[in-house]
């Protein structure tokens, strides 16, 4: 008896050293509020990679297979956001049609990239020409940020 919880407890050590294997493909899912569009596509550089089918409310959920980690554009309604997909990642993602840039949120695996590029963007908006801030004198430029 002691020698069959030997082997087992060997056999787990030995099962907990295996390797993960990275997945060679991405899960996409979520739901955008407000849309007129049956699919969302993804798109690189070269072009549309990837159209995902939107349900009628709003709702999908996809798999796909991309290079390498990089910036791409994910467009529905005519409006396009960037988005950072990898190999490996489980994104989730909820947004309004309406205000797209401003109200998507991703959730999940690999969404902490997605979320910082958008935050950017945005960021760099409010920001405007930055000549009219270097232009500025130094009492003005402390008060205006």
């Amino acid at each position: 008896m002691k020698n069959i919880y030997i082997l087992l407890f060997g056999l787990l050590i030995m099962s907990s050293c295996i390797p993960e294997q990275p997945q060679n493909h991405l899960t996409l899912s979520g739901k955008l509020e407000n849309t007129q569009d049956s699919f969302l596509t993804i798109s690189n550089r070269q072009g549309i990679i990837k159209e995902i089918n939107i349900n009628s409310g709003g709702v999908f959920k996809d798999t796909l297979k991309v290079e390498e980690g990089a910036i791409y554009t994910m467009e529905a309604s005519n409006n396009r956001a960037p988005i950072y997909l990898k190999n490996g990642y489980n994104i989730s993602l909820v947004g309004d049609a309406q205000n797209f840039m401003k109200s998507l949120k991703f959730s999940g695996k690999g969404s902490d990239n997605s979320n910082f590029i958008i935050a950017q963007v945005e960021k760099n908006k409010s920001v405007q020409n930055p000549q009219i801030n270097l232009n500025l004198e130094e009492d003005d430029f402390k008060k205006k940020n």
